[in-house]
């Protein structure tokens, strides 16, 4: 079992791929993200790791601001 490289290098030089990655670093540079991890949780863009207490926390605090 393991990785089919030749799959993998096939679907890295594709063209879809190639579009979702741009797409996505336009995406990142538009919001100033400079490395991973990155979370965005409703407005809140969070530049590192955090525990999974403080994920809650923020989900928790977007939802209720949303339903305001």
């Amino acid at each position: 079992t393991g990785a089919d490289m030749s799959k993998l290098a096939t679907d890295r030089d594709s063209a879809a791929v190639i579009a979702t990655l741009e797409a996505v670093q336009t995406a990142a540079q538009a919001l100033d993200i400079r490395g991973t991890p990155a979370l965005l949780i409703g407005d809140t863009l969070i530049p590192g790791a955090i525990s999974k207490a403080e994920i809650i926390t923020l989900i928790n605090q977007a939802r209720n601001a949303k339903t305001k």
